[in-house]
């Protein structure tokens, strides 16, 4: 399992289901060490590995009941997507002083609010963020933010990236700079306590570039904003 390491500013355990495989990596290794050994991390299989599971069921609790993660996934050993599970922090730790409070949760969604759309812009097949909030008394979590690329311009969308991609030529040296340009218009909808508004955007061009100096590739970004008609 291989995640960026700036994730430990925020969480001590992470952990991810992905298919049929569900792993943690405990990087002070407290939770999964014994007497002789002292494991950074653990790994298992869900089909595999099952017997050894049904041991510990409280592990995998926290899994159970997010979104479309159900006993299912487990029981028939296969989840149809990936998973990632960052507890936050709530005391200081050898990896970092930074705690996550309520609040600050709060601030951090509505700063990712604020540029979401651009996240949605500049990665290749990204076409929809959402935001969830569970509370604590609550069973199932709310939604109260969403961005997306509006269907009018999801096939276009898709079309210049795939393009962008085909001309990207990995382990060869390329001489000439790449370029795919394309309108696009994202969809942006605050939700329930926020005040369930809607609001568009058109981008009036969006260039994906690859230019190549001095024989590095240099990756290159650019989107121009217009108000939609």
């Amino acid at each position: 399992m291989v995640l960026d390491s700036s994730l430990f500013h925020m969480t001590d355990l992470p952990s991810l289901l992905s298919d049929s495989q569900i792993g943690f990596i405990d990087p002070h290794g407290v939770h999964f060490s014994d007497k002789r050994h002292r494991r950074t991390g653990k790994h298992w299989r869900l089909n595999e590995d099952r017997a050894e599971m049904d041991e510990i069921p409280g592990q995998f609790l926290p899994y159970k009941g997010i979104f479309d993660c159900t006993e299912d996934v487990f029981s028939q050993g296969f989840y149809d997507g990936t998973l990632f599970r960052f507890p936050f922090r709530t005391r200081p730790s050898e990896l970092s002083e930074t705690l996550y409070s309520v609040e600050k949760m709060d601030t951090l969604f509505e700063s990712f609010e604020a540029d979401a759309h651009l996240v949605l812009l500049f990665l290749q097949h990204l076409e929809s963020i959402e935001l969830y909030v569970r509370e604590e008394s609550e069973s199932d979590p709310e939604r109260t933010f969403h961005v997306r690329i509006a269907d009018e311009s999801l096939q276009i969308v898709r079309a210049k990236r795939k393009e962008f991609l085909s001309k990207i030529k990995p382990g060869k040296v390329m001489t000439e700079s790449v370029t795919v340009t394309y309108p696009v218009i994202r969809l942006k909808t605050c939700l329930p306590n926020r005040g369930n508004i809607t609001d568009s955007c058109k981008v009036k061009r969006v260039t994906h570039s690859v230019d190549v100096i001095n024989n590095q590739i240099c990756p290159n970004f650019q989107y121009q904003f217009s108000s939609r008609k």
